[in-house]
């Protein structure tokens, strides 16, 4: 008997189902019980169960955490609903749970006339990545708007206070309120520096890129910080592999900056002294933290990396997740600012780079820093 094509019926022995197969989305069939019937390949690669193991058994893509969404899309559709492009997540069999867009659509099989239920699913992991990094940009503006506002109007009454406790200290001779002068100008100046900070952190400031051999500047910054090197008691080892007269297109005084924040990070991490690694190598392009940094490098493509490592006191894991936050420190009241990373991170990336921090609480920390290798016309790396 043959079958017929006029009035083509979603049903799992209908012809529709079959042009399923090739669909791009996860497309599942289950029945009211939520028994798979029809399971496509796209399916098979976002969630990992095979076809064969799927058919027949009860759905398990669905957390526990959305199990009462669930039913109620599938009432809503059941109902005459048509759930269109509604963003859930999904689990998959390496327990990794996955965003999602769905489509759910409620039907009877005319030929058996029993019900069923077919779940679209599209992969949009990538596009809640661009959204969550738009919604931190505007953010991210908007604070430093409101940043550059407030400095500039803390700056003047900050350097009034500051002249006015130097012209006091002139004047009197009593130790104990010199002691005091002493902890009030401190306290004046840690200000001064926050300020300065957020002017840094709010202002897009023009750069001039130029060809820079990033191991020399490596060398610049390092002898700038010997006096402060012996006063902390600490030791810099300096390493290279095939690093040396390797260049990068930089703003050299952004560079020394960001390494500046960086060493100086890593110097705080250890009160008692302690020694600092920095090495440099040349690397692939493939990024190493996609989730913190946008690399706009072609893959294949050479790098150098520069690496700073400390054995200071760490970083704890849960703080790991947001050091590259405005404003967000773990060095107590009066000792950091919560913007060196901010604008570490800022400056890295407008160099087309990467940055990424391994941490262990206890045992020290790793900033490790790419940027694209610059070649002139013709030169191999």
């Amino acid at each position: 008997m043959k079958k017929r094509v006029e009035e083509p019926r979603l049903a799992p022995t209908c012809e529709v189902c079959s042009l399923l197969v090739f669909s791009a989305e996860a497309v599942v069939l289950f029945n009211p019980s939520r028994r798979v019937v029809e399971w496509n390949p796209t399916a098979e690669k976002l969630y990992g169960y095979g076809r064969k193991e799927a058919l027949g058994r009860v759905l398990k893509i669905v957390p526990g955490d959305r199990e009462e969404e669930f039913k109620a899309l599938m009432d809503r559709a059941k109902n005459g609903e048509k759930i269109h492009d509604f963003e859930t997540r999904r689990l998959a069999r390496s327990g990794e749970e996955i965003d999602v867009s769905i489509n759910i659509s409620y039907f009877h099989d005319p030929q058996d006339h029993k019900p069923y239920f077919i779940e679209m699913a599209k992969d949009i992991r990538e596009k809640i990545k661009l959204r969550q990094w738009l919604i931190e940009m505007e953010k991210l503006t908007s604070m430093g708007k409101m940043a550059a506002g407030t400095a500039h109007h803390l700056n003047t009454p900050l350097t009034s206070m500051l002249l006015r406790v130097q012209m006091m200290r002139e004047s009197l001779q009593d130790p104990l309120l010199l002691s005091e002068l002493d902890r009030l100008e401190g306290g004046i100046k840690f200000c001064q520096e926050f300020v300065q900070k957020l002017l840094q952190f709010a202002r897009r400031t023009s750069m001039e890129k130029k060809s820079t051999e990033l191991r020399e500047l490596v060398d610049s910054v390092i002898t700038f910080f010997k006096p402060t090197l012996k006063v902390r008691k600490v030791n810099v080892t300096l390493d290279e592999e095939d690093s040396r007269g390797k260049r990068i297109l930089a703003d050299r005084s952004q560079i020394e900056a960001l390494l500046s924040a960086i060493l100086m990070n890593a110097i705080d991490a250890m009160p008692d002294g302690g020694e600092i690694r920095v090495s440099t190598r040349l690397v692939s392009s493939t990024p190493f933290d996609q989730t913190q940094d946008r690399l706009r490098q072609a893959q294949g493509n050479p790098q150098i990396e520069i690496s700073i490592t400390d054995n200071g006191i760490g970083i704890p894991e849960k703080h790991l997740p947001y050091i590259f936050e405005p404003f967000y420190t773990t060095k107590e009241s009066g000792k950091g600012t919560g913007l060196g990373l901010s604008i570490a991170q800022n400056i890295v990336r407008e160099h087309d780079g990467s940055i990424t921090v391994v941490s262990k609480e206890g045992k020290g920390t790793t900033v490790s820093i790419r940027f694209p290798l610059f070649r002139f016309s013709g030169m191999k790396p």
